[in-house]
């Protein structure tokens, strides 16, 4: 098996985290108190990437939940999915981070970190053959910020065989509840670039725009955006978790998704994304699903198709699909939007097709881009940190907790080369010069 452990850190980390265990179970028939109920025998085959059996036939999610209060973890052992997780894999503090990052990543960070290693150890001993390690938080906060970078750089320096994916929730400024939400992102988009390998990225502004404008929620919940997000996360394992016509897995996505080491950061996109009322499903087919993939309405973080082009793409199908319709409508895409992809990477659309289709729906896509529009995401970080750090506004919160400015001024160099780098390749004609 290619087994992946899944970690979930802080609130909005966990909150997502359950809604995808809960969708997940039920592709894979498994019910609330972790016991298979499938009827379907690809439901049972691939069912350890995920799920580990043990005696009397249980199964138990491979995550661990983390926070550094306890708040969460009460939440979701109150939800319908609580018993299935082991009461074990629950490890949390009883501070907080107070929305700082450096409590997250210094003191408080430091003493959760054996007890999480320590877990999370023991899910990597029942591995087989472990592919990875996916990580999901959100970086505004001072826990999925502070604590996440902590993480990862413990994975990579006693896991390195290992690939780390994270779906990171990114901030959305306009839509801010916290003040600080500039100083952790900066410092997390440092760790994230120096340490992640693949960063699916997600943004509350773009998924309440999908939720507002294209399924026609009037007013969007997190459970509305956390959904979108699960169906992001769903069609990018299906080909992990199903058999199909080409499957893929997290090493095959990074290599062909990321030219060079820190230019891995993807958009995301989910097709068919309308009101159900409204969704013809006797009509779905690949020109649509493949048409509404590259939609940029669609797309999970705020993506401007004139700011950048696509290194890379790999569409994730599901459903019975003939390959061959696959490949001609990736090909008549790529030549009608020509303009869109870079022409130094000769073949930069990859796809995958899962046969077992999404619950409800008889064909759906998912998009996984590497466009250097990102660029622009990452600029409203640095413009948003150093409206704040050029006064030194708040700062004494994080030299409180050990950090120095220093810090905060070596991020911001990265941050600037990374930015330079995505505007760099993301020219029709490159120099190919780049540091490892």
């Amino acid at each position: 098996m290619r087994e992946i452990i899944c970690v979930q850190i802080g609130q909005a980390g966990n909150q997502i985290g359950t809604r995808f265990w809960s969708s997940l179970s039920d592709e894979h028939g498994i019910d609330q108190a972790g016991m298979y109920r499938g009827d379907q025998e690809y439901q049972y085959d691939y069912i350890d990437i995920y799920f580990a059996e043990e005696t009397g036939g249980k199964f138990f999610p491979r995550c661990v939940l983390a926070d550094l209060e306890p708040s969460t973890m009460d939440c979701v052992r109150g939800s319908l999915f609580g018993e299935m997780f082991r009461s074990d894999n629950y490890v949390y503090g009883n501070s907080g981070s107070g929305n700082n990052f450096a409590k997250g990543y210094k003191h408080d960070g430091n003493l959760l970190l054996p007890a999480v290693w320590d877990t999370l150890t023991k899910e990597v001993e029942k591995c087989e053959r472990l592919q990875g390690i996916q990580i999901i938080h959100a970086i505004g906060g001072g826990t999925g910020s502070g604590f996440g970078s902590l993480l990862l750089e413990n994975i990579n320096e006693n896991l390195s065989e290992c690939l780390a994916l994270t779906c990171t929730v990114l901030p959305s400024f306009k839509m801010s509840e916290t003040v600080v939400e500039p100083y952790n992102s900066i410092l997390a988009m440092n760790a994230l670039t120096n340490q992640a390998h693949e960063t699916m990225c997600y943004e509350n502004a773009a998924l309440w725009n999908v939720c507002l404008n294209t399924l026609g929620i009037k007013s969007p919940t997190l459970g509305d955006l956390n959904h979108l997000i699960c169906c992001s996360m769903l069609g990018l394992t299906a080909s992990l978790r199903f058999p199909g016509i080409l499957n893929s897995d997290l090493r095959k996505l990074a290599v062909n998704l990321v030219p060079f080491p820190t230019l891995h950061f993807f958009i995301s996109s989910f097709a068919p994304l309308k009101n159900f009322k409204d969704l013809p499903y006797s009509d779905l087919n690949v020109v649509d699903i493949t048409n509404a993939m590259f939609d940029p309405s669609n797309m999970m973080t705020n993506y401007d198709p004139e700011a950048g082009r696509y290194l890379a793409v790999a569409t994730l199908y599901r459903g019975n699909i003939s390959s061959e319709d696959v490949e001609a409508q990736l090909a008549a895409t790529r030549e009608l939007n020509h303009d869109n992809f870079v022409d130094w990477i000769p073949v930069n659309t990859q796809y995958s097709i899962c046969s077992v289709p999404m619950k409800g729906l008889p064909i759906t896509g998912t998009l996984v881009g590497n466009n250097t529009a990102i660029k622009k995401n990452i600029s409203e970080i640095d413009n948003e940190f150093f409206t704040l750090f050029e006064k030194r506004a708040y700062l004494h919160w994080y030299l409180l907790e050990g950090l120095g400015e220093e810090d905060f001024r070596a991020c911001t160099d990265n941050i600037d080369r990374l930015r330079t780098d995505y505007k760099r390749y993301g020219h029709s004609h490159v120099d190919i010069n780049i540091e490892y």
